[in-house]
């Protein structure tokens, strides 16, 4: 597993952080204790997801003493802007997983004319409690915020302004490929998934009109999940996070 050197992490608010001590829940004392077995005198991550992550000591198994703090650790040098039709079963939860481990600051789903899937306040709580879980497993000091549209105009009108757009492209071999870019100027990346049964014209339309280029992941055909996490690598490795070394 990638970053395990870090140590164990959990997921503590800000509201738990007491100058020089964090007070650990019931919860995340069971996690580090019973299922990461860290013990007391050990070394213990913790995200407060909202920017900041602690390097801690383990005093007891209600309490860590901060050792350290780092400043948007494990962030992106962009803002990343998953936007996403609204899948059906464990689709969306599959991609709030996913799009947490890849550094995504914020998913918003849209209902998508194509789309069979319907999200409601209950299950927008459950994949709240997903990307908690992915925070902790990818280590990373922000949680993605998670919001619905009601369709996709709502969603592309409420956009920031500022940002270089993409839209994940169903491959075709007549399919006109763009230079790669040089790299990002812009302060935020934004990627468009569309549903299984992909966007209708209309929506593709409305999607170019609003400055997205299309994006062509593969000249196969992908499941909504799959081009969501190849869209994201993508644009992790054009902001210069993915490379190789040696």
């Amino acid at each position: 597993m990638v970053g395990r050197e870090w140590g164990e992490f959990a997921f503590i608010p800000p509201s738990g952080i007491h100058g020089e001590r964090i007070e650990l829940p019931p919860e995340e004392s069971h996690h580090l204790f019973r299922v990461r077995r860290v013990s007391v005198g050990n070394e213990a991550w913790i995200t407060d997801g909202e920017g900041t992550v602690y390097r801690c000591r383990v005093i007891s198994p209600q309490a860590l003493e901060i050792l350290e703090r780092r400043k948007e650790f494990g962030e992106p040098r962009v803002p990343i802007i998953l936007c996403a039709a609204v899948l059906k079963g464990d689709g969306n939860r599959e991609l709030v997983d996913l799009a947490t481990q890849l550094g995504a600051t914020q998913v918003v789903f849209f209902h998508a004319a194509h789309g069979e899937g319907r999200l409601n306040e209950t299950k927008i709580e459950k994949l709240h409690r997903t990307a908690v879980a992915a925070l902790k497993q990818s280590g990373r000091a922000r949680l993605p915020q998670i919001g619905v549209k009601r369709n996709l105009s709502d969603l592309l009108n409420d956009l920031p302004e500022d940002g270089v757009r993409f839209i994940a492209q169903a491959s075709r071999d007549d399919a006109k490929l763009e230079s790669k870019p040089p790299g990002p100027s812009e302060k935020s990346a934004i990627l468009l998934v569309g549903p299984e049964g992909g966007f209708t014209a209309e929506e593709m339309t409305m999607a170019l009109d609003h400055d997205f280029r299309q994006l062509v992941l593969a000249y196969r055909r992908l499941r909504s999940q799959t081009a969501a996490a190849a869209g994201l690598a993508f644009i992790l490795e054009w902001i210069g996070e993915c490379r190789v070394l040696g």
